[in-house]
């Protein structure tokens, strides 16, 4: 993973980075901009160019649950270690306790 491949990376980015770094476990965008105070319509956005450069991995949830699917997100090895890199650049310190909802509770809801 190329760190260089965020010539300008927005704070919007390090927050998300950084929230994701302190969970390894895949997570809902829903949760993910809850987490990062990142507005949802500017997370899918950031989200999507970190799949497209291969930082995170994007797969559709359980189709056995009840309502609609929705799309999980994860660091891939190579992300995790360019995010980590990414926020120790920024002088960002990374997140002692996950800020996230584990996925299974978030499953279990309605």
């Amino acid at each position: 993973m190329d760190v260089k491949a965020f010539q300008h990376v927005s704070p919007s980015t390090l927050r998300v980075l950084r929230v994701m770094v302190s969970d390894p476990a895949a997570v809902y965008g829903y949760a993910l901009a809850s987490a990062c105070g990142v507005r949802r319509r500017n997370l899918y956005v950031i989200l999507h160019r970190l799949v497209e450069k291969g930082w995170l991995i994007s797969e559709w949830d359980s189709p056995n649950r009840s309502g609609p699917r929705r799309r999980l997100y994860g660091l891939s090895s190579g992300g995790r270690r360019a995010a980590l890199e990414l926020l120790s650049e920024h002088g960002i310190e990374l997140l002692a306790n996950s800020p996230l909802e584990p996925v299974s509770a978030v499953l279990s809801k309605p």
